[in-house]
């Protein structure tokens, strides 16, 4: 197992809101190799956690890369994946092709049916409004999706952007991106 500089990884997760109690998500990771090496018939894990390496401040890894060598093949893409005690290795399955400059996407996960809850807020402070002695104007609100971190999954999501969009037939509406920490377990997804 041994560390690669310049390259990196990123997710980027899809969420369809199917109606006012479910939604379902699409989950992408990217690769992106930044140096000047041509990486053929590479081996590829994607770290996702936090490291402390000789007892410095913790580093988050999402965007580190490592290499390392395994016998199994698998005909997809979908990372298989462990748990150490701080971090989580997603493995990818078969070996890629990674030209020098270049970035490539896969699908990471697909999920369907997953519950969620729409919280409301209100964005502005109602004091500016009591003061006016007639209330024209409206209140900006603003709305948040929750998820269970478990409902996508037994592994860790790892830190990524999440793009939400209202589905009606077979039209998507575009409603919002929010960048997301790692979430596992009983963590809820405020988006």
């Amino acid at each position: 197992l041994y560390m690669i500089n310049n390259l990196s990884w990123s997710a980027e997760y899809n969420l369809f809101l199917n109606n006012e109690k479910t939604c379902h998500i699409d989950g992408w990771y990217s690769i992106k190799n930044n140096s000047n090496e041509n990486f053929n018939n590479a081996k590829i894990s994607l770290v996702s956690g936090k490291i402390n390496f000789d007892k410095k401040p913790q580093v988050p890894l999402h965007t580190r890369m490592t290499k390392m060598a395994t016998n199994s093949l698998v005909s997809s893409n979908t990372p298989n994946y462990f748990k150490t005690n701080e971090h989580y290795v997603f493995q990818l399955p078969n070996n890629i092709e990674l030209p020098a400059k270049s970035k490539i996407n896969y699908d990471f996960f697909t999920k369907k049916e997953i519950p969620y809850k729409k919280t409301y807020h209100i964005s502005h402070s109602l004091q500016r409004y009591r003061k006016k002695s007639h209330n024209s104007e409206n209140i900006p609100i603003n709305i948040r999706i929750e998820l269970k971190a478990k409902d996508l999954g037994d592994f860790q999501i790892p830190q990524g952007i999440f793009k939400t969009y209202e589905t009606s037939n077979t039209a998507f509406t575009f409603i919002g991106s929010s960048p997301s920490s790692i979430y596992e377990d009983d963590d809820i997804i405020k988006l």
